[in-house]
């Protein structure tokens, strides 16, 4: 939680310098310069919320293939859509840092700043979650820009991804995904 308490104090503005462990640890991961970067740049006036989500026995979860619990931390906003730019960047800072840290795995119903290239080495399983999507929806009916940047699904032809779908399925092609 130390990290997640720096984030939020020096994205206040509140802090000038984190504890001087979390500071090592930031450095060590080359995210410490990003964080200074941003400084001042968004005040979070809301909870942050911690819960123990135990092992499952299921395909692609936050604890899917786990031995232990994973904790799963959550900081959300209230601001309006055209306000919240600054605290998807926080977010987007605290997931990257996480990743490269403890290997966090990310709620995928949330915001989700982390692409394919980021998580595939976080679940075990991913490849057969990828082929039974695949297999249950083999036009790419049920898939869209999030599933073609995280999952690497990209959409089936003629639907809309709101993200460009021909740059996901060269990725494909290219063996990138």
């Amino acid at each position: 939680m130390g990290v997640i308490q720096a984030a939020i104090e020096v994205c206040a503005g509140t802090r000038s310098r984190v504890q001087p462990d979390v500071e090592k640890q930031l450095r060590e991961t080359g995210t410490y310069d990003a964080l200074v970067a941003l400084r001042g740049s968004y005040v979070h006036h809301y909870l942050v919320f911690c819960r123990r989500v135990m092992p499952e026995a299921t395909l692609v979860s936050m604890a899917a293939s786990a031995d232990q619990a994973y904790y799963s931390v959550s900081i959300f906003t209230y601001d309006s859509p055209k306000r919240r730019q600054p605290y998807y960047e926080l977010c987007a800072w605290i997931a990257r840092t996480l990743l490269r840290l403890v290997d966090a795995r990310l709620h995928w119903g949330k915001h989700f700043p982390l692409d394919y290239w980021d998580i595939a080495r976080l679940y075990p399983r991913l490849a057969e979650f990828r082929a039974l999507c695949r297999t249950v929806d083999p036009a790419g009916v049920l898939r869209n820009g999030y599933t073609a940047r995280v999952l690497g699904l990209p959409p089936g032809a003629g639907m809309s991804a709101g993200t460009d779908p021909n740059r996901a399925q060269q990725k494909l092609e290219n063996g990138r995904i």
